[in-house]
């Protein structure tokens, strides 16, 4: 659970609401990679004398975030022996009392979902050592809070190091302050005596971890979205280990032998997104309105009020109303389909439903009123049958009753 978020909000995440317990899995279960067919198309195997800092940045700043005590520095950053070496010492820098190395890709290398990530890395150990591979929001930047940018984020490495035989997998969802996460964990042997690999592989409707090539944890419910970087580092002290005691040694190392960014290219994956501005970001760009009279004027709004991630979208009236907010895409190949989108509602209104309709059977509906926080909500296996459909929210509604909905999906399962 390695947050970036201000030290205000520790207390916050303590309270955070945990999902059921991931899929279980028998000791040893083979690695199921042959679910997807993967493409590589990054690597960084760091064979050179520096870091590519076309593609990685290393972060230069105090860590103001989960209580933690490092002063992050470049000078803790190395590239040798064909590995990124991560530095962490006990020494007064930067008005800290330890530096340490946090290396991020930035919007330089980012994933979706679709994506597998895998890093080849030997751990540092000790009290309050706290070393992670992960992947987080780009706005986030390793020393301040990312503030409502966060989630997404999946922990594939992270472990404390009074425990380092310990791998923790976490992935997390929603929008902060209600943010929520569902973690795992894996007991090896101690992982900071050699060099193990690490891997996720995030689908549209899994998120699958690996250690040493054998799947460790999969979850399967709420799967977080957005747009993420890739981050290596080790943090000291703070909320996950506690802070560092006299049997901690100094200084310590992570090395990261290669980190490889693969890409789903086939098998059992879902296609790429095909709704138009589905963050509200272009406001109501690429979506129509529709209601009964024409009386849809300023019923259907895109803003960043209440938001869970920038702009959303809105169906709200200071007095009764009712409006469609829609689109509808053609071209579409024969199959099964989803819809999916993150929903908030103040609930009470008559109608309040995300929908499918038009693609060759009956209309596709699922009652959106209940969900007072922001909830990722979806409508599976729509059997387009028509190569068209068209998708959308619908409320009929009171005054000052709202529906807002943000990053939409609709996609070939």
């Amino acid at each position: 659970m390695h947050r970036s978020l201000p030290v205000a909000a520790t207390l916050a995440l303590s309270l955070a609401a945990c999902s059921p317990a991931p899929t279980p899995l028998a000791a040893g279960e083979p690695s199921l990679h042959a679910q997807a067919t993967w493409s590589l198309v990054y690597a960084d195997e760091f064979n050179g004398t520096g870091l590519d800092t076309s593609k990685w940045i290393a972060v230069n700043g105090p860590a103001n975030v989960n209580s933690e005590l490092q002063y992050y520095t470049p000078e803790d950053v190395s590239v040798q022996g064909g590995s990124l070496v991560l530095r962490t010492q006990r020494r007064a820098f930067g008005g800290r009392g330890y530096s340490s190395g946090e290396v991020r890709s930035g919007n330089n290398v980012t994933v979706t979902r679709g994506s597998a990530v895998e890093w080849r890395t030997k751990i540092p150990k000790g009290k309050g050592i706290w070393p992670a591979n992960w992947l987080v929001s780009t706005a986030c930047n390793g020393i301040d809070g990312c503030g409502s940018a966060w989630p997404p984020e999946i922990d594939v490495m992270e472990v404390r190091g009074s425990q380092p035989a310990v791998n923790v997998m976490t992935h997390w969802w929603g929008s902060y302050p209600n943010q929520a996460y569902q973690t795992s964990t894996y007991t090896g042997p101690d992982l900071s005596q050699a060099f193990h690999t690490y891997r996720v592989e995030w689908l549209a409707d899994s998120i699958t971890f690996y250690v040493d090539g054998v799947q460790r944890a999969r979850h399967t419910a709420n799967i977080t979205s957005g747009t993420m970087q890739l981050v290596m580092n080790t943090a000291v002290g703070g909320m996950f280990d506690g802070n560092p005691d006299g049997s901690t040694t100094f200084p310590q190392y992570q090395y990261v032998d290669y980190v490889r960014v693969y890409r789903n290219t086939g098998g059992n994956t879902a296609g790429p997104n095909l709704v138009t501005n589905s963050s509200f970001d272009g406001g109501l760009s690429g979506w129509g309105v529709w209601s009964p009279n024409n009386a849809y004027q300023g019923t259907a709004f895109a803003e960043t009020y209440n938001g869970r991630n920038g702009m959303h979208g809105t169906e709200y009236s200071t007095s009764p109303y009712e409006v469609h907010t829609y689109q509808i895409k053609t071209g579409l190949a024969s199959g099964n389909y989803t819809m999916r989108a993150w929903v908030r509602s103040t609930g009470g209104q008559s109608v309040g439903e995300m929908l499918v309709k038009n693609f060759g059977g009956a209309q596709r509906s699922l009652d959106i009123r209940g969900y007072t926080n922001w909830t990722q909500v979806s409508i599976p296996n729509v059997n387009v049958t028509n190569g068209q459909a068209e998708i959308g929210f619908h409320t009929a509604a009171g005054a000052y009753q709202y529906l807002y909905f943000d990053d939409v999906e609709f996609f070939k399962q």
